[in-house]
């Protein structure tokens, strides 16, 4: 699609099958490729001023970026992302822009930061009842804590986001998130809740 719309000169078609095509190779591991083939129809989306794609372009080359650890280049594109969706008003799409910029930091080892930023995106979250990828962002907080040895917030968060991902929960997932509920509940000297976490943690890990 991309490449017969890039033959007919369809500059909408070749922007939309371009960052479709783009995600699906990111989802496949083909980062590089997605970067490319993201980078081509960016500034196309630009100049013909389709901001929604534009702002989805921003995201999922922000996303590759991350993945592929060039984080200062996945700083530029969620900023530009963040300027976008607040100059628009809409809270849930702000909410979406600061939980991405949470990540990058978070891969920098700046928890604080990442913290500042996840819990913006919570407020927001909250503020107009979105509930998408709310599991997730309770996770990322209490990872953040816990890095940060506030381990009664690292279990409050943790605990809230698994109850909310329930059975969609993905092993690893609740392997990692077991675990950080061992560590901290280790720390607050709860031997018996810690034990529990962690065998949790271990019998779940057999298993995968």
């Amino acid at each position: 699609g991309f490449e017969l719309a890039n033959q007919f000169g369809d500059s909408a078609s070749m922007i939309k099958s371009g960052r479709v095509a783009g995600q699906a190779l990111r989802r496949l591991d083909r980062v590089q490729e997605s970067i490319d083939i993201l980078r081509q129809v960016l500034p196309i989306a630009k100049r013909n001023r389709i901001t929604d794609e534009y702002k989805k372009i921003l995201n999922s080359l922000a996303i590759a970026y991350t993945l592929k650890a060039q984080y200062d280049k996945a700083l530029e594109h969620n900023f530009e992302s963040l300027v976008l969706r607040e100059g628009e008003g809409n809270k849930a799409e702000v909410s979406i822009a600061l939980n991405n910029i949470g990540l990058v930091y978070f891969k920098l080892h700046n928890y604080e930061g990442a913290l500042d930023y996840y819990t913006r995106s919570l407020r927001l979250k909250e503020e107009v009842r979105d509930t998408v990828d709310l599991d997730f962002l309770y996770l990322n907080l209490g990872l953040c804590y816990l890095h940060l040895k506030q381990y009664k917030e690292a279990k409050i968060y943790t605990l809230k986001g698994l109850e909310i991902c329930g059975s969609k929960c993905d092993d690893l997932v609740i392997i990692s998130n077991k675990f950080g509920l061992g560590e901290a509940s280790y720390w607050l000297k709860d031997y018996e809740d810690a034990e529990k976490h962690l065998n949790e943690s271990l019998k779940i890990a057999r298993k995968t």
